[in-house]
């Protein structure tokens, strides 16, 4: 099995009706349906530094899509890697805002350095150049600057240098489960579908497979141990999401997630 992770960011601008999270679900499902032999995909949002030196549209998220792809022939791989490359590109340039700047960055798992890695987490506390981009990427990864200044070329790299750690950032999307529009979930179903459960609170409590899980809004799992990890909170009787938004979050994010 390989995986393949593709980062975007400087898509959209201030009220524009697609954002980088929503752009990437849009890829994810065009990729998931054109004959790559794909096991499973998510999306994932990374948060990176917000500062006034960096033109961001509201939060500084890139977006990263990970595909686990039933294929380890290098040949298939270079094939799975244009591609996508090619959907991808297409998509972006149909869906992005005409003032962005956006950049996109592909590699699987086996070709991130740690470089690149430290590039990630260097752009969560620090401001970075396409430069240094470039130079963390290295020759091996394909990273492209697909307009306007480029500068989407440096969140693209950061989120696929995190998304390879395993440990950062919170899924939007995984596998087709986290966007319906059920008011509660059993814990059961979740795990069934890959999703480890946490309570988090003070008493640790066990989550039985039956309890009834209320959803106020999608769930947002963290990416935790190359898993997306779901913190759960007891109320009284009752098993609530700990990530839930407040309705200026829902408001501000209903385009971008």
């Amino acid at each position: 099995m390989a995986v393949l992770h593709i980062g975007i960011d400087d898509t959209d601008e201030p009220g524009f009706a697609i954002g980088t999270g929503k752009l990437a679900r849009i890829i994810a499902e065009a990729l998931k349906n054109c004959e790559i032999p794909i096991i499973d995909f998510a999306v994932i949002r990374h948060q990176l530094l917000m500062d006034p030196a960096i033109p961001y549209t509201s939060h500084n998220s890139p977006a990263s899509i990970m595909l686990s792809i039933d294929c380890d022939d290098s040949a298939i791989r270079n094939i799975i890697r244009k591609r996508s490359h090619t959907i991808c590109k297409r998509l972006i340039l149909d869906n992005c805002a005409p003032s962005s700047d956006p950049g996109i960055c592909i590699a699987f798992d086996d070709e991130i350095s740690s470089s690149l890695t430290t590039f990630g987490f260097h752009a969560a506390s620090r401001v970075l150049t396409k430069q240094e981009a470039y130079d963390a990427a290295g020759a091996q990864i394909l990273l492209e600057e697909l307009g306007g200044t480029g500068d989407g070329i440096i969140g693209s790299a950061a989120a696929v240098g995190l998304s390879h750690t395993g440990n950062t950032g919170r899924y939007l999307e995984f596998n087709g489960l986290l966007r319906s529009q059920v008011s509660s979930v059993r814990a059961n179903f979740l795990r069934s579908h890959g999703i480890t459960l946490l309570c988090i609170t003070k008493t640790a409590d066990p989550i039985p497979d039956d309890a009834e899980i209320e959803l106020a809004c999608w769930p947002r799992p963290r990416r935790l141990f190359d898993s997306p990890v779901l913190l759960i909170e007891k109320k009284e009787r009752a098993w609530i999401l700990f990530d839930q938004k407040s309705k200026k979050e829902k408001s501000v994010d209903k385009n971008h997630d």
